[in-house]
C-alpha cells in the first residue's frame, strides 16, 4: 500500500519539490527529502509531518556522491526498503551562449542534472529491485527543443531523457520514466528573468517575461500531483516514456487516487 512506500525527492525545498513531497506525505509515505538549504528544507519537512508522513532530510549537494549515498543510506537504514526517486534537483545556469560561457559552471550543471540522478538509481538500485521500484527524473521541453543560451541545461536534460530510456531497456524490472511539468512558477522562472537579459535571445526573453505578467505559470502543485502519481503508480508498460504531466491517463488517475 502506498502508506507504506518509501520515496526520495530531490530539489525538494520549494518549488515542484516541495509540493510533490507534500502530495506523497497526504498519502502517509515515508519520504527522504533532499535540498542544499538546510532551513528552507526542514520548512517543507514539518509540513510533511504535519500531514501524517514519516520524513527524513539530508541537506547537500547532489551533484556530490558522497550525499548521494547518504540520501540512499538514510532511507534503507531507517525502513529496509526504497520504492521510488523522484529526480528533481537541478539547475538552469549557466545562462550564455556557449562560446562565451564558463566552462566550470557548464560541467556543474551536467553533473547535478544528469549525473547525480544516475548516482542516485545507481545506489538504490538493489531496493529499487526489490520493491519493483521506480525511477522519475523531471525533464523538461529544453530536452528536445534546443533554446538559445541554455545549452548546459538543454544538453544536460537531453541526456537525462535518453538516460531514462537506457534505463528501461537496461533494467527493465525498474520502472524508469521522465516527465515533462510544463512551465512553472517557481524560482527557476524568476532567475530566468533576472539573468536572461543579455544572454537570452529578446524574443525568448519577452515570451519568458509575458508568461508571468499573464499568469500562464502552472503553480507547482498542479504538475506535482502528476509526478507524485507516477512515483507511486506508474504503469510498468510506461518504461522508459516521456510522459506529460497533463497526460489524460495521469490526470485521470491521480485525481482519482489524491483528490478522493
Amino acid at each position: 500500500m502506498s502508506e507504506q512506500r518509501v520515496v526520495i525527492i530531490t530539489g525538494a525545498s520549494r518549488g515542484l519539490g516541495a509540493a510533490t513531497a507534500r502530495w506523497l506525505a497526504k498519502k502517509s509515505c515515508r519520504l527522504v527529502l533532499n535540498a542544499r538549504g538546510a532551513q528552507p528544507l526542514e520548512e517543507v519537512r514539518q509540513q510533511c509531518l504535519a500531514l501524517g508522513s514519516e520524513v527524513l532530510s539530508v541537506a547537500g549537494d547532489v551533484g556530490d556522491l558522497a550525499v548521494c549515498q547518504q540520501i540512499v543510506a538514510a532511507a534503507t537504514d531507517r525502513w529496509g526498503r526504497l520504492d521510488a526517486v523522484v529526480n528533481n534537483a537541478a539547475v538552469i545556469d549557466p545562462i550564455g551562449i556557449y562560446t562565451q560561457v564558463d566552462m566550470e559552471a557548464w560541467s556543474r550543471a551536467m553533473q547535478i542534472n544528469l549525473v547525480a540522478p544516475l548516482y542516485l538509481a545507481r545506489l538504490g538500485a538493489p531496493w529499487l529491485l526489490q520493491s519493483k521500484g521506480k525511477v522519475v527524473n523531471v525533464s523538461t521541453g529544453a530536452a528536445v527543443h534546443p533554446l538559445a543560451a541554455w545549452s548546459a541545461y538543454c544538453a544536460s536534460k537531453a541526456g537525462l531523457h535518453h538516460l531514462t530510456r537506457c534505463m528501461a531497456v537496461e533494467q527493465p524490472k525498474i520502472i524508469a520514466v521522465s516527465m515533462r511539468p510544463g512551465v512553472i512558477d517557481t524560482a527557476m522562472q524568476d532567475q530566468i528573468r533576472k539573468d536572461g537579459p543579455g544572454h537570452m535571445p529578446p524574443d525568448l526573453m519577452q515570451f519568458f517575461r509575458q508568461l508571468k505578467e499573464t499568469n500562464r505559470l502552472e503553480p507547482p502543485e498542479v504538475p506535482a500531483k502528476s509526478l507524485a502519481w507516477l512515483a507511486l503508480y506508474c504503469p510498468p508498460e510506461w518504461n522508459g516514456e516521456m510522459v506529460e504531466y497533463t497526460d489524460a491517463r495521469v490526470i485521470r488517475e491521480a485525481a482519482a487516487v489524491f483528490d478522493a
